[in-house]
């Protein structure tokens, strides 16, 4: 009987052992992407005002297993001068299903859970639980980057849904 849980403990040990090898041993399993649909930098007179405005997203994921993709993202934006400045933090946790192995030419599904900015009766920005669902399409543009347009649906608190097409963003996939 000893023997028997010696070899099972055994060939469990070598089966976890070998997944977690075969799990990280791609060297593209790691993706940066940024929206440049949304990242801007602007400022402008109007007045006696100076308006600013930061709108940055980024994402992070890692390939946890062949075409599935865990990782996330931030989105920052931020109005300053005028009568009123106001800013919020998106932060979201994903999960994505790529159709194909090879990353850098891949159609992909995502879904995810977060906190969501939406304007509230006050005309001010709230922060609430939201999801968001999507389907995008890589484009190998260099051996590391992509085009990667994608089309997102959010749900955010009282909002009800919303869309998003992303069509500047890139991918560098390491």
């Amino acid at each position: 009987m000893k023997l028997l849980i010696l070899v099972i403990l055994s060939i469990s040990s070598f089966a976890e052992a070998r997944l977690s090898y075969s799990s990280y041993s791609r060297s593209d399993s790691k993706e940066f992407q940024t929206n440049f649909s949304s990242g801007v930098f602007y400022t402008k007179k109007s007045g006696d005002n100076t308006l600013s405005i930061l709108d940055v997203t980024g994402n992070f994921a890692y390939l946890m297993r062949d075409n599935i993709q865990v990782g996330g993202e931030g989105h920052f934006f931020s109005t300053s001068g005028g009568d009123k400045g106001q800013s919020y933090i998106e932060l979201f946790g994903f999960g994505a299903y790529n159709f194909d192995s090879d990353l850098k030419n891949s159609f992909f599904v995502m879904g995810g859970l977060g906190t969501c900015a939406f304007y509230n009766k006050k005309a001010e920005y709230e922060n609430k639980i939201g999801f968001v669902f999507g389907t995008g399409k890589r484009f190998s543009l260099w051996s590391n980057v992509s085009y990667t347009p994608q089309l997102r649906f959010y749900f955010k608190g009282d909002e009800g849904m919303t869309y998003a097409f992303h069509f500047l963003n890139l991918s560098i996939i390491f």
